[in-house]
């Protein structure tokens, strides 16, 4: 098993001890990927905060992608300042800025990135807080449209149990 497969699946794990010492024993693992996603990534999507944070102490710049799934605003400004294009940049993963700042509800990140112009049907919905979801339906997100599965933001909010959420994203 390689050094990244070991990272990932102790992150997955939540193994915090196990996840710093493979840190401690190969520092560059800190900025490893798979399948797309990078390891503090990856660490968010598994909601290993404690985890989130050791990684992060040792990458020395987040990505646009990493920047938003961590509602880091100073970064992602920098970044999109840099390069404008990166508002509407699609990971390896699949995954946009807006679609993980609005994921992680990350209300701050999601205003930056919509007045740079992201596309706001690249929103993704988690159970948003209702404030959340009118400032995306302001700027003109589509609460009808449906996941590849079939499923629509008001589906993903119900299942959640986000009844709210739901009902303002048109759940009847």
């Amino acid at each position: 098993m390689s050094q990244i497969d070991e990272l990932f699946g102790a992150v997955r794990k939540n193994e915090l001890a196990r996840v710093a010492s493979l840190l401690d024993g190969e520092p560059t693992l800190a900025r490893a990927r798979k399948d797309g996603a990078s390891a503090v990534l990856f660490a968010r999507y598994c909601g290993h905060h404690e985890i989130v944070v050791l990684i992060r102490r040792r990458v020395t710049a987040l990505d646009v992608f990493e920047a938003c799934a961590l509602g880091d605003t100073e970064r992602l400004a920098a970044l999109l300042d840099a390069d404008p294009a990166l508002v509407n940049a699609v990971a390896e993963d699949g995954f946009g800025p807006l679609g993980l700042a609005s994921f992680f509800d990350h209300e701050p990140a999601v205003r930056l990135l919509l007045s740079r112009g992201a596309h706001v049907d690249q929103a993704s919905a988690n159970g948003m807080r209702v404030e959340l979801i009118e400032l995306l339906l302001g700027f003109g997100a589509d609460p009808t449209v449906h996941d590849g599965e079939g499923h629509s933001a008001a589906d993903h909010a119900r299942s959640r149990g986000h009844e709210e959420a739901a009902r303002r994203l048109g759940w009847r």
